[in-house]
């Protein structure tokens, strides 16, 4: 993988579908992937003073979701570019 699949990989996980815009993979999903992450960040923020207990819980399954986005293009780049050689 180049560097530039790297840092994609990692602002997949911090912003899904970031990584994949920077990737040069856009589509609709990666938008909806955005999209998505900016709505449960507010949720998450709004639970953390709300219902702290659901916010652990929040934050448990935003991670995991972003841990198997980040996976998931890891191994798309790495198919990509074992097409491409």
């Amino acid at each position: 993988m180049t560097r530039k699949d790297k840092l994609a990989v990692v602002l997949n996980f911090f912003m899904p579908g970031l990584g994949h815009l920077v990737a040069g993979l856009p589509s609709i999903s990666a938008l909806l992937m955005i999209a998505g992450a900016v709505v449960l960040t507010y949720v998450e923020l709004t639970l953390e003073t709300l219902a702290p207990r659901l916010h652990v819980v929040m934050f448990v399954a935003v991670f995991a979701l972003n841990t198997g986005l980040a996976i998931d293009l890891a191994r798309r780049l790495r198919s990509l570019a074992a097409a491409r050689a």
